[in-house]
């Protein structure tokens, strides 16, 4: 059973506050590990009343550093190192809003619990390193390729996928959403105003916008609408620029008379080019024609007003879920292996 060794600078007044900041500095620091002393022990080391120090031991318990075992005592919550592993750079993650949420998310919800959480490229990560990472590691989060994050010894880890296809055959726990359903829910929506000329605008190289569209397109066609859309093979920034402006100009153009009245696009990164082409044919966006988007990307939002409609396609959750997930993992190995699949909000501002 640990110690305390409490100062003599707490035998102050309003000692209450100061052993909960003397406790949890001494945890935090692994000073103090295993079994709590009792909370009598604790009072005479503190010169305290044994009420004082149980409400100190109750706020560190609800912060998620101590918990408490009936008839046996209060036990210290070994804090669990946990990798946030990515596909792609450290550029890519700083520029992407939206997956930059997911892993606050994530290391939010982990920091609540005690748990340092840090990211790694799956780019950084070689064959020598990949042991010296599972040896500071209880668990890890990850996205992209299962082949390019884990291999070898790191299948021995709790894992947890975030994003991509789910496999059957896989063994770690799953937590995404489907484009399948994001491409029903935009064709739903924009049918449901009255919409029966649409066009889909927007990237198409992506699987996932492939899936996207393919649905859309699918859903509204079923229901007797009008879908429209033109070739787009753009892979970097300025080409996607000029290929939008090229399907803008194509379904668009000035002189073409029968025009759609909706725009389905699969991503909230082309919004902005949408708008300039639409105003540039003489066209208000969600005033003569109907915009839906997809992500929710507060940040490229904000820069079109009035703001298109988007889909929500929950990445936040997705991150906190994940990492409910992980500790659930960590705690209990043998857990059956778990799926969620989140379902996309339309936001209508």
């Amino acid at each position: 059973m640990s110690s305390v060794n409490a100062p003599e600078s707490l035998k102050l007044e309003k000692k209450y506050p100061q052993i909960v900041n003397h406790l949890r500095k001494r945890i935090n620091n692994g000073k103090l590990s295993g079994a709590l002393p009792g909370v009598k022990q604790l009072a005479k080391e503190y010169d305290a009343n044994f009420m004082t120090v149980n409400k100190a031991v109750k706020v560190l318990e609800a912060e998620g550093l101590v918990y408490r075992v009936p008839r046996k005592g209060t036990y210290v919550k070994r804090i669990k190192n946990i990798a946030f592993c990515f596909q792609g750079s450290d550029l890519e993650l700083r520029i992407d809003s939206v997956f930059a949420g997911m892993f606050i998310a994530a290391q939010r919800y982990l920091s609540g619990q005690n748990c340092p959480m840090f990211l790694e490229s799956s780019m950084s990560i070689r064959k020598q390193s990949m042991q010296m990472l599972k040896n500071r590691i209880d668990g890890m989060i990850f996205s992209g390729d299962p082949a390019d994050v884990i291999s070898g010894d790191m299948q021995s880890l709790p894992l947890v996928r975030v994003l991509g296809e789910v496999n059957p055959e896989d063994h770690y726990d799953h937590v995404g959403y489907s484009n399948r359903d994001i491409g029903v829910l935009a064709a739903r929506f924009i049918l449901k105003h009255g919409h029966r000329h649409i066009a889909y605008i927007g990237d198409q190289i992506p699987p996932r916008f492939v899936e996207r569209r393919d649905t859309f397109i699918q859903t509204a066609e079923q229901r007797g609408a009008r879908v429209e859309f033109s070739p787009y093979e753009a892979s970097t920034w300025e080409p996607r620029c000029k290929n939008i402006a090229l399907q803008m100009k194509h379904i668009f153009g000035k002189d073409i008379k029968d025009r759609p009245t909706a725009i389905f696009c699969p991503s909230d990164n082309e919004i902005g080019m949408i708008y300039d082409n639409l105003y540039k044919s003489g066209l208000s966006p969600m005033r003569d024609i109907l915009i839906v988007s997809c992500n929710y990307d507060i940040m490229m939002l904000g820069y079109c007003d009035p703001a298109p409609v988007s889909i929500d396609i929950r990445m936040e959750d997705i991150g906190t879920m994940a990492a409910q997930r992980m500790l659930e993992r960590i705690n209990d190995p043998e857990l059956e292996r778990r799926i969620d699949i989140l379902k996309p909000v339309i936001i209508n501002r």
